[in-house]
Formats: C-alpha cells, sequence, structure tokens
C-alpha cells in the first residue's frame, strides 16, 4: 500500500513540474515574439550608390561609409572570403545596431557585370534588411528575417 501510494506522490509530483516548466517556456516564447524594432531608424526602402558598394570590398578592418542618403554604415569586418575568381563574401560587424551583422557578396557573372547581393541580420530581432536589385539599382529594403533563406 505504501508502495503504491509512493508511486502517485512521484506522478504527481512529476505532473506538477513538468506544467510548471511548460509554462515558464511560453513565457519566455512571448518574450521573443514582443521584441523592439532594431532597426526603426532605417527607412522601409533606401536606395544605394554601386560605388559605395564597390568600396567595401576595399576596405580592411574598420568600416564607415554613407551607402545611402538615408543610410551610413559603421563597423568591422570580422570576415573575407574569395571562394573563386568571380566571388567574394565579406561579413561586417556593425557598431551601431547591437548582435548585427552585414554580409555581402560580389559576383562577376560571365558577362562581365559585377552584382552585388547581401542581407543585415540581427540575433536579437525578427527583422532584417536586404540588398536587391531593381530598375539598374540597388536599395536595402527592410523585411522580417523569417521571409529570408540563409545559407
Amino acid at each position: 500500500m505504501k508502495f503504491r501510494t509512493t508511486i502517485r506522490s512521484m506522478a504527481f509530483c512529476m505532473l506538477i513540474t513538468t506544467s510548471v516548466r511548460a509554462q515558464q517556456l511560453a513565457t519566455t516564447r512571448s518574450v521573443i515574439i514582443s521584441q523592439p524594432d532594431i532597426f526603426k531608424k532605417f527607412p522601409q526602402k533606401a536606395a544605394c550608390d554601386i560605388a559605395s558598394l564597390e568600396q567595401l570590398f576595399n576596405m580592411h578592418d574598420d568600416v564607415s561609409l554613407q551607402l545611402s542618403p538615408d543610410f551610413s554604415l559603421e563597423g568591422k569586418i570580422i570576415s573575407r572570403k574569395k571562394s573563386n575568381a568571380f566571388a567574394e563574401t565579406i561579413n561586417i560587424r556593425l557598431s551601431e545596431f547591437q548582435e548585427t551583422i552585414f554580409t555581402i557578396s560580389r559576383i562577376q557573372t560571365e558577362n562581365g557585370e559585377t552584382r552585388f547581393i547581401g542581407h543585415i541580420l540581427s540575433l536579437e530581432g525578427e527583422e532584417a534588411i536586404v540588398l536587391q536589385f531593381e530598375d539598374k539599382q540597388y536599395f536595402f529594403i527592410k523585411t522580417e528575417q523569417r521571409f529570408l533563406m540563409t545559407d
């Protein structure tokens, strides 16, 4: 009889512990979802000068550059990789936004054109900024990270 009572008590304790832990996880998730907009100073869409993008690949260590009238970039290059003669990627830790990395790649196409692709991601937020080519011009466009596929 004592054995059954002990098992029931243990099962009851495990049930209470599990439900308390589940409530704590739910609270943590709601905090993550309601994070503030890290890029609130950044416009929804900002044009970017191609020459400024090219300058990024000539810089070393510290980066300080006006990419558009609405957006200046300051940070430190944390990695640079040249996969082959046609592609180079740099990662820049931005100083203005906490825990934020700007990844940009320069790709030489078969017909000799230079294309840039990139994005700015924050580990602390849900938003992102994507570099896109539209109508023969580059734009930084604010979006949500959930709409991006990263490699």
